[in-house]
């Protein structure tokens, strides 16, 4: 699986499926013992990340100027917030007095059979926490609001899931946003 591509997370849950299924095994008196014990996976190199310098960071801005995302955009290189938690940000979550925004859940996707989009806890105890808010980003956010008042004003088929109601980055149409 390693020498495949297969994510480490996938790994791991292979690995306890098939231990699992060897404890079974040896508990039914099929085996003597469970031959997945000792099995150990291999994760992969870590690749060396790069952040965007200051001028690419004006060229995307400048290019993203036009798309109806642009707003999520500039408050992620404000915030550094990732996908799932821009995702899942809600209008609740922005003090806009002290100029603070927290972070404290993460918008995820399974799949549609599945029931979809759903929320969940960001990613490690650190990641909950709250960010200082630039005037930059704050513009954004206010932008952003109006925005989504056009928007739920033009729109026939605004998304009614109590759960998404408060959302700050949707679809045309109210939706979560895939990311």
């Amino acid at each position: 699986m390693y020498n495949k591509g297969y994510a480490y997370g996938t790994m791991n849950q292979v690995k306890i499926a098939m231990h699992a299924l060897f404890d079974g095994a040896v508990e039914d008196e099929i085996i003597l013992k469970n031959p997945a014990q000792k099995l150990q996976i291999k994760s992969k190199d870590a690749e060396d990340r790069r952040v965007l310098t200051i001028a690419e960071q004006k060229e995307f801005i400048n290019y993203a100027s036009k798309s109806m995302y642009y707003n999520a955009y500039v408050l992620c290189l404000q915030t550094g917030l990732r996908s799932g938690e821009l995702g899942g940000l809600q209008w609740n979550d922005i003090d806009w007095e002290r100029k603070m925004l927290k972070v404290n859940r993460t918008l995820l996707f399974e799949s549609y059979e599945k029931g979809g989009f759903y929320y969940g806890v960001p990613k490690s105890k650190l990641s909950i926490r709250e960010i200082p808010l630039t005037d930059q980003a704050l513009e954004v956010l206010r932008q952003q609001k109006i925005q989504q008042f056009k928007l739920r004003a033009r729109s026939n088929s605004w998304e009614t899931n109590p759960l998404y109601q408060d959302l700050v980055f949707t679809t045309i149409n109210g939706k979560p946003t895939g990311h």
